[in-house]
């Protein structure tokens, strides 16, 4: 019996499969540091949003006030709630690919991923 559900990639295999679609526009500010990719959820957030989230995690524990936005952004991957572009490309077990893509109706995305057997 073979069941369909719209909306959803499966497969069968061991393999990890991830793909995150964005506008060129998002993927540039990814790029350029200004957003980030939400751990578990592959969804875009900012920086604001992040730090939100992390003080709600760690807050008492660090005086966000006197550290980095380096160092933030390093607690952010700590805590599992944000990765910069680099860090989510940055996998020793998966392969990453991104394509860039102009619609039919002209809004230009990019595709991005990782791909491959996780161990």
């Amino acid at each position: 019996m073979i069941k369909i559900r719209n909306s959803v990639f499966e497969t069968n295999s061991s393999s990890t499969h991830s793909i995150i679609i964005c506008s060129q526009a998002e993927y540039k500010q990814l790029e350029a540091g200004d957003l980030f990719i939400k751990r578990y959820d592959d969804k875009l957030m900012t920086y604001d949003d992040a730090l939100r989230v992390l003080h709600q995690y760690a807050g008492a524990k660090y005086d966000l006030h006197d550290m980095t936005r380096e160092e933030i952004i390093d607690l952010f991957s700590e805590y599992d709630i944000a990765e910069t572009l680099d860090q989510f490309y940055d996998d020793e077990y998966l392969d990453s690919f991104s394509v860039d893509y102009q619609t039919k109706g002209g809004e230009k995305i990019v595709a991005f991923g990782k791909y491959g057997r996780d161990g």
